[in-house]
Order: structure tokens, then sequence, then C-alpha cells
């Protein structure tokens, strides 16, 4: 589109000149009122050089001319355009040459202008007769210029004759930078590594024409985790991407250790913090039946009796292509049990972690201690062990009772009296409350010091479930055994199990003997207290 403007006529304005109050009133909206006023002003003084023009003859053998190749330019912010203005002057009389002035009118005060012209920036050129110069009119637009359209006026000026003058409107349209970054991955469905762990290599891009910061989400199935990592192996959790540059990211994704075959699918993003700049990708985890795990054991099921060590053989291979930290861990037992993972069985050695080597593998020994009175039945005991990476298998044991133990001691009585130097005999009634038989029943008393017991009889050697077997316990004080209260402590024994304590109260009492001697000293000094009193009262 070409523009010409010519002394006399195309210098005042515009061959539509409501086409020009247009512009200026949308120049006015778009930029103030000053605007307005300005354009008003320029519009009266073309007018006013259109009519020196007429008044003037020997003008009208002049003519300049000007024309540009584009009036009209798209852009963006932090961009340059440029305008190619080619000026002529024509007129023989009254000048042969004629000095513009040049300069641009109605562009923002922050907007940069160059007019080139063989390589200078000009605000001024000579132009001789019947020449056509070609102007390089460079509008530097600032990374903060806003979205919308930019009218303007280049102008040239004559300083000899200002009729000799010529005004080109142009127009640089300012678009919004583009803002696209993308996530592209060569293979978004895998299947877990040997090491338990699903990995994904994608490429992040920013296609846009502005720099990035990029925060990484995901949103994956319950119970798995997810990490982002450099190509260093690093975590990461935000991202720098300059305009049309790309990075490589690393995404694991760890199952949980009782994952079910099937398909798992998550996405992750990329988002800028005003999230215009975003791209989001989606991935699928293909879990497959039964996938081979680095830990298996030889006997997962035992039975035993209560109180007796269960040991389960364990071995712990490395699946993987390097050197692998695992630590192993039984899950919570339940209340009274204790485990311990031993490098050899019934040795003293407890270990909690392994390195192993690529394909290495080590026999290690699960032992299992239920308590003595555990109920019969089948407990399920948990194995864990979790890599150095993250990944972490769960392998489920089951440990069978046949049989506990459990004594229960009741007493005749659990008070009883006894008088100093004698003896008091009771009863204690020994019943096997477990489940398999016990063998070698007894009582222990611990009585004061200076106190004799016996017991009778002194021992029962088989004591078969439920069954029950009573004992004569014959306890002797001390002749010179201070009266008062005394405990006495019985305990149940057995090979396998002892019951709980159960603690007497004996209450000593004086012999009679005794009793009587101080009735006499009591009876005595009554008398010599009366004897006393009738001596001084007759006084």
């Amino acid at each position: 589109m070409n523009s010409l403007g010519k002394a006399g006529d195309a210098i005042s304005m515009p061959n539509d000149a409501s086409k020009i109050s247009i512009d200026s009133g949308n120049l006015g909206k778009r930029r103030g009122g000053w605007m307005v006023r300005k354009i008003a002003v320029t519009v009266v003084l073309m007018f006013a050089f259109a009519i020196l023009a007429q008044m003037n003859p020997q003008s009208a053998f002049g003519l300049t001319g000007g024309r540009a190749d584009n009036t009209e330019i798209v852009a963006k912010p932090g961009q340059e355009v440029h305008f190619k203005i080619t000026l002529n002057y024509t007129a023989t009389e009254p000048l042969s040459s004629i000095t513009y002035s040049l300069s641009t009118k109605y562009l923002p005060e922050d907007w940069a202008v160059h007019i080139w012209y063989n390589g200078q920036d000009i605000r001024g050129l000579t132009i001789p007769n019947k020449q056509t110069p070609s102007l390089d009119l460079e509008i530097d637009v600032p990374e903060t210029a806003e979205v919308g359209q930019y009218p303007f006026w280049f102008m040239a000026i004559g300083k000899e004759l200002y009729t000799e003058s010529v005004i080109v409107p142009l127009q640089v349209d300012v678009e919004a930078l583009k803002r696209e970054v993308k996530f592209t991955c060569d293979h978004p469905s895998v299947g877990l590594d040997s090491d338990g762990l699903a990995r994904f290599t994608l490429t992040l891009s920013n296609v846009g024409e502005t720099d990035e910061w990029l925060n990484l989400t995901g949103e994956i199935s319950k119970d798995w985790k997810m990490a982002f990592k450099d190509q260093e192996g690093r975590a990461i959790y935000e991202v720098y991407l300059p305009s049309s540059s790309s990075k490589t990211i690393q995404i694991e994704a760890t199952p949980p250790v009782d994952v079910i075959p099937g398909v798992y699918g998550f996405n992750v993003g990329a988002w800028s913090s005003d999230r215009v700049a975003n791209s989001t990708l989606g991935l699928k985890v293909v879990v497959l039946e039964s996938p081979e795990k680095p830990v298996s054991a030889l006997y997962p099921d035992l039975s035993e009796e209560a109180g007796n060590t269960l040991t389960f053989p364990i071995t712990l291979r490395n699946l993987g292509t390097s050197s692998i930290v695992y630590r192993i861990f039984t899950l919570p037992l339940p209340s009274g049990w204790t485990s311990s993972f031993k490098t050899t069985p019934g040795g003293s050695t407890s270990v909690s972690s392994v390195t192993l080597g690529k394909g290495e593998s080590v026999a290690l020994y699960l032992e299992v201690v239920p308590p003595k009175a555990v109920e019969i039945g089948t407990y399920n005991i948990s194995i864990q062990v979790v890599s150095d990476s993250g990944a972490a298998y769960l392998m489920n044991l089951k440990a069978t009772i046949v049989g506990s133990y459990g004594l229960a001691l009741e007493p005749s009585t659990l008070l009883t009296s006894v008088t100093s130097g004698e003896a008091t005999t009771l009863t204690a009634k020994v019943t096997n409350t477990g489940h398999t038989p016990v063998t070698s029943v007894s009582l222990n008393i611990e009585a004061p010091d200076g106190w004799d017991s016996s017991i009778s009889p002194v021992r029962k050697e088989l004591l078969e479930a439920s069954e029950s077997t009573t004992f004569t316990i014959v306890i002797k004080t001390p002749e010179d055994a201070v009266a008062g209260d005394y405990m006495v402590t019985l305990t149940g024994l057995s090979d396998q199990i002892e019951s709980d304590s159960v603690q007497l109260r004996v209450t000593v009492t004086a012999p009679t003997s005794w009793g009587l001697l101080g009735i006499g000293v009591a009876v005595i000094m009554v008398i010599a207290l009366l004897l006393v009193f009738m001596k001084f009262r007759r006084r």
C-alpha cells in the first residue's frame, strides 16, 4: 500500500480527509485528549500550508512528493520495524534543491525512532531537484508496549518553503508475544524396571517468544510416588527455559508395595506462574502379572508351638544393573512378638541393610518369637524391602501357632495367722490354662528371712491342658518372730512358662504364756498404785 503527498494539495490532507478525522478520533481514544488536541493543531497547520501555496504563484511550479512501500506493519514487543520512505522534489523554481526537516508524530514517547540514510541516523535532508532518495524509518517497539494499533505520521517539512512538505500516514500493529511450551516423550507407556521403578525421559521445549519459569506438577495414582529429576539425578521442582530452548527431564514413578497388575495412568505438567504458558502430558505404567522380586522365602509358611522361635530362610537378590543398598524389616507384628534378621540361624548378629553388587545375592534368616501365652492360630508376617532408589517390595509370610502355654495359681486363702514359733498350713492349686502340656510343675515360695517352708508334692511331672494340681504348703515362723503382718509370695513354675505371682498376708501373734505373764504384771502394777494412793491419802 503506497501513500503519495504533493505540495499544494496532498500535503495539506490526504485525499480522504474524513479518514484522517476518524483516525484522529481513534488516536484520541487510545492516547487521551492531549493527542486529539495535537492532531487538531496539525490539521489546521496543514490547511494553512495549502492556502499559502495557492497564494504564492512561484510555488505553483514546485512539487514535493513522498511515499512508503508499506504503510502498516505488524510487530511484537521488543522488536523493531522498518518503513521504506521515498521522497522527491521536482520543482525548478524558485529553488533547485530543498532541505527537509524529518520527524514523526503521534508515536508513544518511549518508542525509539531512527531515520537512516546512507548509514547515518539523520533528522534533516537536502534533496536536489528531481532526486528521489530512499529513507529507512526504523521504529523500536519497547518490550513494555501494549497490544494494539499505533497510527502515526512521518513528516518531511521544507525549511526554505513550508509549503514544500509531505506527511505519510503509517501504522504499527502490536501483537502479543507468542508464549508456548510443550512436553514430548518418545515412550509415554513403560513397564517397571528391574529395580521396581518406572522411568520416563521427557523433553520440555519453549517454542514461544519469551523466556519462561515453569513449575513442574504431577497427578499420579493413589499410593504411587513420583519425582522429577535432571540428567544428573537431582530432584527438581521448576525449570527456567529461554525462548527457543529445551531441556531433558527424567521422571521416576514408584509403585506401592502391594501394587497389583494393571495399567496406571498419570499426568505431568509445566506451568508458568500466570498459567498462560503451560503443557500437560499423559503417561502410563504397565505392571505385569507376578514380576520378579528381589526377595523370596524358601519356607513362607511355618508352624511352631508358642514361645518357640520360627526361622524363615530368606534370599535377597540384586536384579538391577548396578550396586544396590537394600533395607529389610518386618512391618508391625502382633503385641508381644519379636523379630530379627540374622546372617546365620540362631546367630547373634542382626542386620537391617545389605549392599549387593550387580547379580549378587545373600541368604538371611528371619527369626520370629511369639509370646508363650499367644492364642493358637495363623498369623501374618510381612517383610518389606526398600532399595536406595526408593523401590519397595512386600513379601507375606505365615506363622501358625499349634500350641500355647499358660499357668494359673490359686491359693486357698490370701490371709492367714500364726503364733510365733508355730506353723500354718494352706493349699495352692495350679492350672494349665494353655493348649499344650507343661512339664515339671512346681511352686516357689519367697518368705521373710528365718522362716521355714515346705511344699508337698515337690513337683508334678506333667500337667495336661486344662488340668490342675494342688500343692500343700506349710510355713513355720521362728520363735523370736515379732508380732505383726508379713508378706509371703507364691509363684507357679514349669519348664515352659510360669504363672503370675500371688502374695499372702501372714499375721504373727505372740504365744499364750507370754500373754498370761503380761496380765500378771499388769495386776501387780495396779495393786502397787493402790497402795501408794492409800498411803498418801492418810497423810
